[in-house]
């Protein structure tokens, strides 16, 4: 026994109404079942009915067929331009990554020219000053007793003249300009170390 025929005798009852059927008669019913069976699918399977629901299912395939083919076409041309749209952004980018080392590298050269510009200037000046000192001291070894006596007195005299114009400067509004100058000089020519410290 096949397993439709296994199947289709657990739903087929071999009694009808009580009665027992013969061998024979239950084969042919199972056979009368079974082509009623057959043709009721068939049936069923083109029906007109049947057949504009699948003409139906059908179409509304086609249309979600078409409707997902749309949708995919859309997402790749959206993917397309955000792809363009990012590649734009990472080459504008690198533009001004470059932009922005070149300027780098051409601050550091001007930095490091000017670097180089004021050490020159700085060993310039260190130069002049060393050639100041040596000629002050090939000077001083040159000097009398009575040149060197005279600076001494010069330097003392500047020292004082700013502190007799500071002292005095509080008085500078009640006397005229040249009474100021007068007695400034008098102030300092006749005084002595030891009168400006105190």
């Amino acid at each position: 026994m096949t397993p439709i025929q296994e199947t289709l005798s657990t739903y087929f009852q071999p009694q009808i109404f009580g009665k027992t059927l013969k061998e024979g008669e239950r084969d042919n019913r199972r056979e009368e079942h079974w082509r009623d069976m057959k043709k009721r699918r068939f049936d069923d399977r083109w029906s007109e009915n049947n057949i504009q629901e699948r003409r139906a299912q059908d179409e509304r395939r086609r249309a979600e067929d078409e409707q997902r083919k749309a949708e995919d076409e859309q997402r790749r041309v959206q993917d397309e331009q955000a792809f363009r749209k990012i590649k734009k952004q990472q080459e504008d980018l690198a533009t001004v990554i470059a932009k922005a080392a070149k300027a780098a590298a051409e601050d550091e050269a001007a930095a490091a020219s000017a670097a180089a510009a004021a050490k020159a200037e700085a060993e310039a000046k260190a130069a002049a000053r060393a050639a100041k000192r040596k000629e002050r001291a090939e000077r001083k070894s040159s000097m009398t007793p009575q040149e060197k006596e005279a600076l001494k007195e010069k330097r003392l005299l500047k020292l004082i003249g700013a502190v007799v114009v500071k002292c005095m400067s509080k008085y500078a509004k009640s006397l005229d300009r040249e009474n100021f100058k007068k007695y400034a000089r008098e102030v300092c020519l006749n005084s002595t170390p030891t009168l400006c410290l105190c």
